[in-house]
């Protein structure tokens, strides 16, 4: 009893948190214009996007969290390289478990 104690703790158990990343994402992209950067939406407060190792600077762009579409003022001639965090639904799409026309329906 004791073996197969330490043989679950000691073989099966460390392998339980492995491929968990908190849905972090990064992404290296030329952006001409605009670019839709996930499917899902961008958690706020963990969206960084670097030019050459450096932040780029948050007047120079727009991002729509709930779309995650990414869009720049100016011309950026150089590859960006962003890191951000994913919430596990699309808030731009509608959820809903039954259509509601069907209960109200309007004549």
């Amino acid at each position: 009893m004791k073996t197969i104690f330490l043989l679950f703790f000691g073989l099966v158990l460390p392998f339980l948190g492995v491929g968990q990343d908190g849905g972090v994402r990064k992404k290296k992209i030329k952006v001409i214009d605009s670019v839709r950067l996930d499917s899902l939406s961008i958690y706020p407060h963990s969206f960084q996007v670097y030019i050459n190792d450096t932040i780029l600077d948050s007047e120079s762009y727009t991002l729509n969290f709930s779309t995650a579409v990414f869009t720049v003022h100016k011309k950026i001639p150089d590859t960006l390289y962003f890191i951000y965090q994913v919430l596990p639904f699309d808030f731009s799409k509608r959820y809903q478990i039954r259509d509601s026309s069907i209960l109200f329906n309007k004549k």
